[in-house]
């Protein structure tokens, strides 16, 4: 069987709903690869291992308990540093922006 992290969008969604993987299972893959790798390749300015890990779970309650998912649930998304998500850095690689915590979650 492929690593999570070599699985389609459609491979992981299936897996998701059949209960054959966890949210918590998806996430903690794709941050684990992260961690191994984005010292050389740079391509994160933030990530917040706990929040994530906290929103996989708080899906996979939902599913488990029925109640109704976006079709996207329970897949990790990385937002550009353009983007503003309340309560994150939103730098847009800027010294000016260095310390800015987005205040609202931006409209996209």
């Amino acid at each position: 069987m492929a690593s999570l992290i070599d699985c389609t969008t459609e491979d992981l969604l299936r897996r998701l709903r059949r209960g054959e993987s966890s949210s918590h299972e998806v996430t903690t893959a794709y941050l684990e690869r992260i961690e191994k790798h984005d010292a050389r390749v740079k391509a994160f300015v933030h990530f917040d291992r706990e929040k994530a890990l906290a929103a996989a779970t708080a899906i996979d309650r939902k599913r488990q308990q029925g109640l109704p998912l976006g079709k996207l649930a329970g897949l990790p998304i990385a937002i550009k540093d353009v983007v503003c998500a309340q309560g994150d850095p939103t730098t847009c690689c800027s010294k000016m922006l260095k310390d800015f915590i987005a205040p609202y979650d931006a409209h996209v």
